[in-house]
């Protein structure tokens, strides 16, 4: 294809999305952002997971390893089937306690340490910048590949250094608008929405084009039984490496930066996942359907030593079909284009607020009255070059590694180092901090030095024969333990130390005041118990410093909607210091708003124990409360009762003057008649014949008034 003409649509594609992104904000902004995106939208949105590691990296895999590549698919289809468990008390608590990232949800967790935070931001820089330059080597790979030209050597004529710059402006413009960062980008997840529809049709048609021209076309392929045997069946000898795919892929759809951002801070509604428990296994399955029929047909077709990650677009360039292949470009440009905005604004976002601003902090003598808002937002836009530039600079000294499905994998088990401390600030109340800390760490030098540099330093003398030549310190073979698949030994390793070092220190080591608080909060988000919000120091604030504080940080707006009604010279109550801190936290973190509050609060920091007392003394007043809801709902059903007995009382009593009437008025006929004839039967000068005739007339009324009282 002609490069101008494919720079050209490329330019377009870009422009649409800006296009996009520019409505859905602007439309958001005019309703105040109160109108929630629809769950189909959202769910749309998490298909930032395919990236272009799935769309073009999955048909390499298949072509390598077979039916490997469906552990990709299939762990994170197992984690939304069961979202009621994991993402549903995730997304609560994100915005109960309004953060922001990953490591703002771990480090609040553990006491809002600062030195987690910080850890866990590094840990993802770490191993979000190979993925990122995965992204740009794909898209440069593919596009020379498309226009038939040589990689660029020079740095302006590098498609993957024009595509993070346009990232770059686009995270910049629609991801860092407002000082807030728990409010939603409407414009970035509508953009992404629609570039999940982009490569899942991008995908369909090269698969029903290929399935055709394979099966129904006009030219016959003979399909080598080896080559079928490879790709349509997994080996029992590679079951170890799917298994733990399998759970890699798990982890990772929770715990990689842009997939917490999209799913726990963006999202809007806790009940969206209802919808999307369904949509996305369905959208994962769609996406996979064509893997293999791609993969067979590159195979077979293709010459010996074609690329199997690019059969997506070298199959239609073999017909000469170049709009198909430009088609498929569009498609792989999505996948890596949505991958690169999302991460560079959540790694942004963890960098600026757990590395840039603490450092701020420590400088002295700032003055109070200014406001950092501005200074914030700028901070985060640097931030989000340098995270592209740095994957660029990655992209260009590690070009020619390997495969795309291999970095996508070292890079899945370097964030699955945050799920043993994800677990347990989800699940487990006696996790320390300072467990956490050393778990974290430690389990992400042992990924670093068995799988991270081994992928980057494969052929050194330390990789195959040990540092020193000590062979037990073999990186792929630590302490001895031969035989296991690079991926499958890394992860057991490093999340098997990371777990058990968490769980033994966390026996050994106690919690401060914070941290227990904080985990009751946490594991017990569905009680009551977080309403009380129970704090970790007596004390106050003076409301000059804590409205100056607010001033810095939140504008001067927000912060006298949220200080202005209280007065200027008194002290801050504890519940208003609490809400500043929360308010704080949705623009700089959790860590770094407690210990802003932390230096100008005064009061005496409580005790384990008296913490502990607190937190009982909340339990049983909440259990008292609900006790006495529980009878107050008894004597309200016993008063609806009643009501409805009276109401029941009072139509019978309605009843019974009625019956009464008509029973007296109907005795009382005949006893008049009765009585008439009486009278005159009495007179003595009354005929015989009459007498007579007066007697049956008695006669009968006595027998009708007898009828009348049998009846009654």
């Amino acid at each position: 294809m002609n490069p101008s003409l494919a720079l050209f649509i490329c330019s377009g594609y870009i422009a649409l999305l800006f296009l996009i992104a520019y409505v859905s904000d602007r439309r958001a902004r005019l309703a105040g952002f109160r109108a929630p995106l629809p769950p189909w939208l959202f769910t749309l949105s998490i298909s930032v997971y395919c990236t272009s590691w799935t769309f073009y990296g999955s048909v390499g895999l298949a072509s390598r390893s077979g039916l490997e590549f469906t552990a990709i698919y299939l762990g994170p289809t197992l984690v939304f089937l069961g979202w009621w468990f994991g993402w549903r008390k995730i997304v609560r608590i994100t915005k109960q306690e309004r953060l922001t990232s990953i490591a703002d949800f771990i480090s609040a967790r553990f006491g809002k340490s600062k030195g987690i935070a910080l850890l866990i931001t590094v840990m993802a820089l770490i191993a979000s910048t190979p993925y990122i330059a995965l992204q740009l080597k794909a898209v440069a790979r593919s596009y020379d590949l498309l226009t038939a030209r040589e990689a660029g050597v020079s740095l302006w004529s590098d498609s993957g250094f024009w595509v993070a710059a346009a990232m770059a402006l686009f995270a910049m413009m629609f991801g860092t608008r407002r000082g807030s960062t728990d409010e939603h980008h409407p414009g970035i997840i509508t953009a992404i929405a629609f570039e999940a529809v982009v490569k899942l049709l991008a995908l369909f048609s090269v698969g029903a084009f290929i399935a055709y021209q394979f099966w129904l076309g006009p030219r016959d392929f003979s399909l080598d039984a080896y080559v079928v045997a490879r790709i349509a069946s997994l080996p029992p000898d590679n079951s170890g490496r799917w298994v733990t795919l399998l759970i890699l892929a798990a982890i990772a759809i929770v715990c990689l930066p842009r997939q917490f951002q999209v799913t726990a801070v963006e999202a809007v509604d806790e009940r969206h996942f209802a919808t999307a428990s369904w949509l996305f296994p369905l959208y994962l399955f769609l996406m996979s359907l064509f893997v293999v029929p791609i993969a067979l047909a590159g195979t077979a077709m293709l010459p010996r030593g074609a690329n199997p990650d690019l059969f997506v677009i070298t199959i239609p360039l073999f017909f000469e079909n170049s709009a198909l292949a430009m088609v498929a470009f569009i498609g792989g440009f999505s996948s890596a284009t949505s991958m690169v905005i999302v991460s560079a604004i959540a790694l942004a976002l963890m960098i600026s607020n757990h590395a840039v601003l603490p450092l701020s902090f420590v400088v002295r003598g700032q003055d109070p009255t200014t406001r950092l808002q501005d200074r914030i937002l700028q901070t985060r836009r640097v931030t989000i070059a340098f995270v592209l530039l740095l994957a660029f600079i990655y992209y260009r000294l590690a070009g020619q590694s390997d495969g795309l499905a291999a970095m996508g994998l070292i890079a899945f088990v370097g964030v699955a180092q945050f799920f043993p401390a994800l677990m347990a600030a989800l699940f487990w109340r006696q996790a320390t901090a300072r467990a956490a800390f050393w778990a974290l760490l430690i389990g992400f030098l042992i990924w670093i030095y068995t799988l991270a540099l081994p992928a980057l330093f494969g052929g050194a003398s330390w990789v195959l024969d040990g540092p020193w030549g000590l062979r037990l310190l073999r990186p792929q073979a630590l302490l001895g333990a031969e035989g296991f698949d690079p991926v499958v030994h890394a992860t057991l390793w490093s999340l098997g130390l990371n777990a058990l070092l968490l769980i033994l220190m966390s026996l050994t080591s106690a919690q401060e005041a914070l941290e227990q608080l904080q985990a009751r909060i946490f594991v017990q988000v569905f009680s009551d118990a977080p309403q009380l919000k129970a704090q970790a120091w007596r004390g106050t604030a003076a409301m000059a410093d804590l409205l100056a504080l607010a001033r810095q940080f939140l504008g001067p707006n927000r912060a006298n909607a949220l200080l202005g009604g209280t007065a200027k010279g008194a002290d801050a109550t504890t519940q208003l210091v609490n809400q500043v801190e929360q308010e704080l936290a949705a623009t700089i973190g959790a860590a770094s708003a407690h210990h802003l509050v932390s230096r100008i609060s005064k009061g005496e920091a409580l005790s384990v124990g008296d913490m502990g007392l607190i937190l009982d003394q909340t339990q049983q007043a909440l259990d008292q409360a609900r006790t006495l809801e529980l009878k107050s709902q008894q004597l309200e059903e016993t008063a609806r009762s009643l009501r409805q007995a009276l109401v029941q009382v009072r139509r019978l009593d309605r009843f019974k003057d009625s019956f009464l009437s008509k029973v007296s008025h109907e005795l009382r006929t005949p006893m008049t008649s009765l009585k008439s004839f009486i009278d005159v039967l009495a007179s003595d000068d009354l005929p015989p014949e009459q007498r007579k005739t007066y007697f049956e007339i008695l006669t009968k009324e006595i027998q009708r008034l007898s009828h009348l009282l049998n009846d009654l």
